[in-house]
C-alpha cells in the first residue's frame, strides 16, 4: 500500500486528499477513488451544518 497526496478540484475549490491504494494503481483509478472521497466529505458536511 501506497499513500498518495492529492490536488482535487471540486466545485469550484481545490481540496488535498490522501488515497491509500495498492503500488501500481492506475492513476484514472487514483483520480476516481479520491473526487468520492471528497463527495462523501461534502455529504457528511452538510449533515453537521
Amino acid at each position: 500500500m501506497v499513500e498518495v497526496t492529492l490536488m482535487i478540484h471540486y466545485r469550484g475549490k481545490n481540496y488535498l486528499t490522501n488515497v491509500m491504494v495498492e503500488k501500481g494503481t492506475p492513476e484514472k483509478q487514483i483520480l476516481r477513488i479520491a473526487k468520492e472521497q471528497i463527495k462523501k466529505q461534502m455529504v457528511k458536511l452538510k449533515k453537521v451544518i
